[in-house]
């Protein structure tokens, strides 16, 4: 290939994510796409244990599968050898990624100009994925976990009687919001932990801005339905900058939601709903089972 020729090159990055309600991701590979040189290629991780290390149940015969796949996409794409009229990465993995799977994520394309498609993949590899494959990797708190410190002080023969509930807008009957724990008590109420221990400062303005969008724009209050957010805060081990993110989230769903009848409550303080749950299910029985 003549060094002195540059083509337009789109890249996009892999991520896997294991729990889209905790929205913890790790990058996992790259694509590259160069359409006037007739290249495509994928560069994964050629093991998955720093994947299952930090998911002990992530499925990576699944993965082994997709990269597999996309990798016999792009050999067929450069076996043509010659400029190709498909100029959009992301289109381009869609082609081979099922559009239910919502364990792979893409990032934005990545636009610029190479001499050397080829190595410029690798590059990238490496700034995205490889240099990141040694570093140690945390595991993030589930909402899950954060749920435990309300259930831990629910008894077991009452906790079995929250349901989940589903908040849906007759008019837009594909938005819907789901929880896994409600009772009824003169309206539906509903928790929904939070867990902010997360990897990066940026995954919890994400996750924070996330649930407040759903929640205006799906307005649970007017369907009766009253939120208890329960929010889980970093590990002392966390970066600073995690921590002051998850204060900063927890003022804004605050703020934000407080006009939705929602409240916002810090993980230390679900002593205190356990409490008032226990209390709708010892008084009110018949109240508290769902329709």
């Amino acid at each position: 290939m003549d060094p002195k020729l540059r083509f337009p090159v789109q890249a996009v990055v892999v991520r896997y994510l294991h729990d889209a309600g905790v929205g913890e991701s790790l990058n996992v590979g790259v694509v590259l796409l160069c359409e006037k040189a007739g290249f495509a290629g994928a560069r994964f991780l050629s093991s998955w244990s720093r994947i299952t290390a930090a998911f002990h149940d992530a499925d990576a015969v699944h993965l082994r599968r997709f990269v597999r796949a996309l990798e016999d996409h792009c050999d067929g794409y450069s076996a043509v050898q010659m400029p190709i009229d498909r100029a959009d990465v992301v289109a381009f993995v869609r082609e081979v990624l099922p559009p239910a799977d919502q364990g792979l994520m893409l990032s934005a394309p990545i636009s610029g100009l190479a001499a050397d498609p080829e190595r410029l993949l690798g590059e990238l590899y490496e700034r995205y994925v490889g240099q990141h494959v040694d570093a140690p990797v945390r595991v993030a708190r589930a909402d899950d976990d954060v749920w435990r410190s309300v259930s831990t002080h629910v008894p077991a023969h009452l906790l079995v009687r929250l349901r989940p509930h589903i908040v849906s807008d007759p008019d837009s009957p594909v938005f819907r919001l789901e929880f896994k724990h409600a009772w009824r008590n003169a309206g539906m109420h509903v928790v929904q932990p939070l867990s902010f221990d997360l990897a990066s400062a940026e995954n919890v303005q994400q996750k924070a801005s996330q649930w407040i969008g759903n929640i205006i724009a799906l307005e649970p209050k007017r369907f009766d339905t009253s939120v208890h957010i329960v929010v889980g805060f970093p590990a002392r081990d966390q970066p600073r900058a995690v921590t002051t993110a998850a204060h900063a989230a927890l003022e804004l769903l605050d703020r934000r939601l407080r006009n939705q009848a929602v409240e916002v409550l810090k993980e230390d303080s679900a002593s205190a709903l356990a409490s008032r749950i226990l209390q709708d299910l010892n008084d009110h029985p018949d109240e508290t089972k769902l329709d």
